[in-house]
């Protein structure tokens, strides 16, 4: 047995979904995991995991090169069509937007991806920003205990080929490794285990490829239910350059039986007077549903669980990996800031208290589309005249569901409850409604596009992920009476030595501007791109977040904070105001922390709003639900969502900044 010395912050079982988000942000924030798995990185080669939602994806909007490799790969489930059985034959009984209700996303629909490209979409980009990072295949987690001081675990790994056994020690441990997770086994000792609610379902699913069909909704996410079962249809990228579709069957109280004739066949009964056939089976699962959900979630702020090792539920929702994504998302820049000294080590314990009570939704919602889907095959619920009531009742329950359902897939709906990083309010909602303009703290901001002062780029609200939390301070008019002037004293008060970002600053750092190299300094794929001289490469950076430098024009970055000050004036007209542009564009570097027309935007552009018709002229104020004449001060966490958000914007509110920020960083 071979032991390593050498303490790893983080070790992560499991480069599933959940354990490669959670070394991506661990990695973007300069903490190197060390990642194993009992598999290869080829697996899965087909299947699993087939879907991205809006908030998964805005998620992935903010790590910018990945959400574009996904979008130029996925595809759009842009509608949801529902068919039942009329006397041996399906209708259509629904043709609906994919989320019933409107949401207000850039990707306003789910997209479908197979695991496998997701997988290596998020391995590469934590390759790309640690050189050091690699997954350790085919060692398997067989052991782990607490060293004296409780501060370090031995974990002990086995490689699942040569059986070799190797011990490596770590300050935290992520379980990752899936439904049938060895280190949610190990923490059984601990009280931690599954609840579990069995259904008589059992589910049967195939990729397929080389499709004929005269279905007419063979390109929509489709629910067709008759007297033998449930399918659905869901639209699928290319696999193996062909067209391709996932199938899946709901089927009652059925055996596991995995003949691919029979799955046809069952198949083709449910569409008829429809049918499909195809040339191949790329992937074929099968299994009994059972719902489950961990009773904890984490282990002595010290082992930390994620993903299908804290719940499993049907596919009805598709919502498994995007749930484990935004899990991995939400732990890795809290371990981060306590690693780095930043933060205080009790902010660990928001994970569970966070994404326990939106498992614990999940599995609800499962519960609920499991049993009204389900509902489509009852046989005396068919649409013969003697029944048209009950069909009628039943598409509305349906109906209601997927309306209910789409906030939460969509992730609209999720709004954490406060904690040390979700500060209490008067304000403080439990529900959102997508139907009004607001910022619920807890959840998230919407999105909207604005002008940057010093180029007049447009340039999303939202940010790229960097571990940083935004203040956002929302001033209205400035050349409405006073606003210049308190923007003037919060400044002088900001860059005084007793300000958070003198008190939090472990060290300031010029700006630069990221160059994101998108081509290999040689492509020998093609002989044009391996005889191009360097200066002929092709590259695309980022300019949504990348202000210009020059001697006197750069712009101070903290490692804790970023600040943006949003302004409903135009930027042609703020620039006519002297004294804030002499404070803002200074002939030499600026020492201020706040006024700089990189991190200055005009609220200006306008875009149609998402509550109803029309035109919103300031869509960050309108849609955030500022009052212009009061503004607001608003603190959105590294993952986005809404830590604080306090009524005004000068000292008074920035006092209330400072005593959110006492309560979590060092």
């Amino acid at each position: 047995m071979e032991a390593d010395k050498h303490i790893h912050d983080v070790l992560i079982v499991g480069a599933g979904p959940s354990g490669l988000m959670t070394s991506v942000v661990l990695c973007r924030m300069g903490i190197s995991p060390f990642v194993v798995d009992s598999g290869g990185r080829a697996d899965p080669e087909w299947g699993r995991a087939d879907v991205l939602h809006s908030r998964t994806l805005e998620v992935m909007e903010s790590l910018g090169e990945p959400f574009e490799q996904i979008m130029k790969m996925s595809r759009p489930l842009n509608n949801h069509t529902f068919w039942v059985s009329d006397n041996g034959a399906v209708k259509r009984t629904i043709n609906a937007p994919f989320y019933f209700k409107s949401i207000d996303f850039n990707v306003p629909q789910p997209q479908a991806l197979r695991q496998g490209l997701l997988q290596e979409v998020l391995l590469r980009d934590a390759e790309k920003h640690d050189p050091a990072f690699h997954v350790h295949w085919g060692r398997k987690f067989v052991d782990m205990r607490y060293q004296a001081d409780g501060k370090v675990l031995e974990v002990t790994l086995q490689d699942v080929e040569t059986g070799k056994i190797n011990v490596v020690l770590a300050r935290y441990v992520i379980g990752a490794d899936g439904a049938k997770s060895a280190v949610r086994a190990w923490a059984g000792k601990f009280g931690v285990q599954m609840e579990e609610h069995p259904t008589p379902d059992v589910y049967w699913v195939q990729d397929v490829v080389g499709i004929r069909s005269n279905f007419p909704d063979l390109e929509r996410f489709s629910v067709i239910g008759s007297n033998d079962g449930i399918a659905v249809n869901i639209p699928r990228e290319p696999i193996k350059n062909q067209r391709a579709t996932r199938f899946a069957l709901q089927l009652r109280n059925a055996t596991r039986e995995r003949s691919n004739h029979k799955f046809a066949t069952t198949l083709n009964r449910i569409l008829a007077p429809f049918t499909v056939e195809w040339d191949e089976v790329v992937w074929t699962t099968n299994y009994r549903v059972t719902q489950r959900l961990i009773n904890e979630f984490v282990v002595d702020d010290r082992v930390f669980f994620l993903g299908d090792a804290c719940h499993t539920h049907s596919p009805r929702g598709g919502l498994g990996a995007n749930t484990s994504i935004l899990e991995g998302h939400n732990l890795g820049w809290k371990i981060a800031l306590v690693l780095k000294g930043i933060a205080q080590p009790n902010i660990l314990s928001t994970y569970a208290t966070e994404r326990y009570a939106v498992a614990y939704d999940l599995i609800d919602m499962d519960r609920q589309l499991v049993k009204a889907t389900a509902e489509l095959s009852d046989p005396r619920l068919s649409l013969d005249d003697d029944f048209a009531d009950s069909a009628a009742a039943r598409n509305k329950r349906m109906q209601d569901l997927q309306i209910l359902n789409s906030n939460y897939q969509s992730g609209t709906s999720i709004i954490y409850s406060p904690n040390l990083l979700v500060a209490k309010s008067p304000k403080q909602v439990e529900t959102f409604n997508p139907d009004a303009p607001g910022t619920p703290i807890g959840g998230r901001t919407r999105p909207a596009l604005m002008r940057r002062f010093s180029d007049a780029s447009l340039v999303p609200v939202h940010t790229r992920f960097d571990g940083r939390f935004t203040i956002y301070l929302l001033v209205g008019d400035l050349e409405r009476q006073g606003v210049v002037d308190a923007l003037l004293i919060l400044d002088d008060y900001i860059t005084s030595s007793g300000s958070i970002f003198t008190r939090y600053a472990h060290d300031t750092r010029m700006e630069e501007i990221s160059v994101n190299l998108r081509m290999p300094s040689t492509d020998s794929t093609t002989m044009a791109a391996a005889d191009a001289p360097d200066t002929r490469q092709f590259y695309t950076y980022e300019n949504d977040d990348m202000p210009q430098i020059d001697g006197g024009y750069g712009t101070r970055s903290h490692p804790v904070f970023r600040s943006m000050i949003i302004t409903t004036t135009s930027d042609t007209r703020a620039f006519q105001l002297d004294s804030l542009m002499k404070r803002a564009s200074p002939l030499d570097i600026s020492t201020s922390r706040l006024l700089h027309p990189s991190r200055f935007f005009s609220d200006d552009c306008p875009a149609l709003s998402p509550f109803a018709e029309g035109v919103l002229q300031h869509p960050v104020h309108a849609k955030w639900g500022v009052d212009q004449r009061v503004g607001a001060t608003v603190i959105v966490r590294p993952d986005g969502h809404v830590g604080a958000y306090i009524e005004g914007y000068g000292i008074g509110a920035w006092k209330d900044v400072e005593k959110y920020f006492a309560q979590c960083l060092i």
